[in-house]
């Protein structure tokens, strides 16, 4: 009994050695064909690459990628979806580093793990994702144009004066798009082959007044009565209506054109030699100063030197023009402040070949600047600690790179 067992063992290891055998001879024979041509799983970006040598399988993709040439990226944010050509961020398909990367499927230094991998992927479709180049400086430029399109301000809360009576209008929280984080995100979506729903990254912008610091309207500090003809001039009517409920903060300095509607500028640069603007702005200015404002006439700006914020009301009834200026109460040992902080963007080296220029001469054709972005921030401590510290504003100067031209050869090392 014993020796018919260990024979049925020994038959049955023979047959299972065999399979085996065959199974290692028929992958090495496909192995071995698959380094000649692609087999007939392998797809790149839904392109199949059955049957093709690698010469092949590149004029393949050559010319189906070239007819995408105006293909779009697709960037989302918020309910907005931009998109957005490939060729205006400086961004192309990759055909030599795909290929390696449909070749790193099969093929490694190892020729056993090579062989095994390959058994195993074999017969199961292999999508192959796309690699993508891009020019970084271009992509930069197309988020910051992007960044200038998409921008939300925040809106200030206001207190208009109208009528007699005094009607608080709500704040509203803005966007900026982050510049920086855009990029990554870009990146890390390029680096997977993916061109579509590529998310923004976003940071929300507080409003410099909200609501519950002006809940309280206390003295009056300054105020104006006057009659003028403003018929047919709309500028001083925009002017007048833009400073209306504006508040400055404790120790803010700010200029009265940035609040004064699109007009603003018309009335300081544009209608300066107008007698009624001339008086309308000189009146501003005389009820700044009963306040205890400090304000610079020419320039408009006004620096609010109280421990309280202000608020600054005007409205034109008729011929009569009515400013008035509060002081507004904050919450007890609350305190609001503006400060501002600026990063310094280093400017970046790119190298060009110049073929008049002798290999490993260099030439400096611009020399970098550094950039800048200025931030914004609206502060708020509680009996000397902070509690609160959100971002209003962002401005981005961008660095002027270096730039150098090299000879031909140096690019080689």
């Amino acid at each position: 009994m014993a020796d018919s067992v260990r024979v049925l063992l020994k038959i049955m290891s023979t047959v299972v050695a065999g399979i085996v055998i065959t199974l290692l001879i028929v992958s090495f024979a496909l192995f071995q064909r698959d380094v000649r041509v692609y087999p007939s799983n392998v797809f790149v970006s839904g392109i199949s690459l059955a049957g093709l040598s690698r010469e092949e399988a590149y004029e393949v993709l050559n010319n189906n990628f070239s007819s995408k040439q105006e293909e779009k990226m697709l960037l989302e944010f918020s309910d907005s979806l931009i998109s957005v050509p490939l060729h205006e961020c400086g961004i192309s398909y990759d055909i030599e580093s795909t290929l390696k990367k449909a070749d790193s499927l099969f093929y490694g230094e190892n020729a056993v793990i090579a062989l095994l991998r390959h058994s195993i992927i074999r017969g199961k479709r292999q999508d192959v994702a796309p690699v993508f180049s891009y020019d970084e400086n271009r992509l930069y430029d197309k988020i910051i144009e992007i960044k200038k399109e998409f921008d939300k301000s925040s809106v200030d809360a206001r207190i208009l004066y109208n009528g007699g009576y005094l009607e608080y209008l709500p704040h509203e929280y803005g966007r900026i798009i982050d510049v920086a984080g855009s990029m990554e995100n870009i990146s890390a979506a390029l680096g997977k082959g993916l061109i579509g729903s590529i998310e923004l990254a976003i940071t929300e912008v507080s409003p410099r007044i909200k609501l519950n610091d002006i809940k309280k309207v206390q003295d009056t500090l300054g105020a104006y009565v006057g009659l003028f003809d403003v018929n047919g001039l709309d500028s001083v009517r925009c002017f007048v209506s833009g400073l209306n409920g504006l508040i400055i903060m404790p120790g803010e300095t700010i200029s009265l054109n940035k609040f004064a509607g699109q007009q603003g500028e018309t009335i300081i640069k544009g209608d300066s030699g107008n007698e009624t603007v001339s008086e309308v702005k000189n009146a501003f200015c005389q009820t700044c100063l009963q306040a205890g404002l400090e304000i610079e006439e020419d320039s408009f700006i006004v620096t609010n030197n109280h421990t309280q914020p202000i608020l600054l009301t005007a409205v034109i009834e008729g011929e009569k023009l009515t400013i008035k200026i509060f002081g507004c109460q904050l919450e007890k040992g609350k305190k609001i402040s503006i400060i501002t902080e600026e990063e310094e963007i280093l400017p970046k080296v790119r190298m060009k070949v110049d073929s008049r220029l002798l290999p490993q001469q260099q030439i400096i054709e611009q020399e970098g600047k550094n950039g800048l972005i200025v931030r914004t921030y609206r502060v708020v401590s509680k009996y000397g600690e902070e509690t609160e510290k959100t971002l209003l504003t962002e401005e981005i100067f961008p660095a002027v790179d270096t730039i150098i031209s090299v000879g031909p050869e140096s690019m080689r090392k």
